[in-house]
């Protein structure tokens, strides 16, 4: 085998007596125990380097602890992989530790993000799926369907906000076209008072006067009240307001 180089001999003893006292503290340690263990183990092969490393450590910790088992070659690639998949997510890795090693492995060889991972290993925790059901999930796409269906909920929320927003622009410019028709029949009105304005001044002063002899005070319709186009008819004021 080839020799090795990068202290060695300083990570295999770190490694083999994590190994000890992980199994120090209980015979049978908890998955929490064995991912922060696994972790471990990841993170120092991972600073070794080199790749005779696994293979030099696993028969190392074979003959070490030879009534444990999971020190395989396989099984310390796994731990390699595990340790570099979480290393910058924190957070993810403390989630992997309320599930078994077999979970950890399946969600790591299956999915190729974090947020795919972060999926799958709150679907195994909610729903308490086994290794066979975690993977049946992940063949089914799971992740994927439920994507799907958070896009075609956002887009059907989407088209409500849109709708909503139509009808209310639809009201505020049937409130404009309402304002600018009462405006133009206001502008119709006093064109139609200036064109027929003879005729208006003629009935209006014989209409005042008839009035102003009998003492009758009189009011102009609404329309016409406060209206420009009547002041300067020069009617007769008296009792006319």
């Amino acid at each position: 085998m080839k020799a090795l180089k990068n202290d060695y001999k300083r990570y295999v003893y770190e490694i083999s007596e994590m190994i000890r006292k992980c199994y120090a503290d209980a015979a049978e340690p908890s998955n929490a125990g064995l991912m922060r263990l696994y972790a471990f183990i990841g993170r120092n092969i991972c600073a070794q380097g080199e790749k005779a490393f696994v293979v030099f450590l696993a028969d190392l910790l074979e003959k070490q602890f030879s009534g444990y088992k999971g020190f395989s070659p396989r099984n310390l690639r796994r731990m390699r992989d595990y340790y570099r998949v979480y290393e910058n997510d924190p957070e993810l890795l403390l989630k992997t530790e309320a599930l078994g090693w077999t979970q950890n492995v399946v969600i790591i060889e299956s999915c190729d993000s974090n947020e795919k991972r972060a999926f799958y290993i709150d679907l195994t925790l909610e729903h308490g799926l086994s290794k066979l059901e975690l993977l049946k999930a992940i063949e089914v796409g799971t992740f994927e369907q439920s994507i799907l269906e958070a896009e075609e909920m956002q887009n059907t929320q989407f088209l409500r906000e849109q709708k909503a927003d139509s009808l209310f622009n639809y009201s505020t410019d049937l409130n404009k076209a309402n304002k600018t028709i009462r405006s133009f029949m206001r502008k119709a009105k006093l064109l139609w008072i200036k064109r027929y304005r003879s005729r208006i001044t003629e009935k209006l002063t014989a209409a005042c006067m008839l009035l102003n002899q009998n003492k009758v005070i009189w009011k102009p319709p609404k329309i016409y009240r406060n209206c420009s186009a009547l002041d300067s008819l020069c009617l007769p004021k008296p009792g006319f307001s």
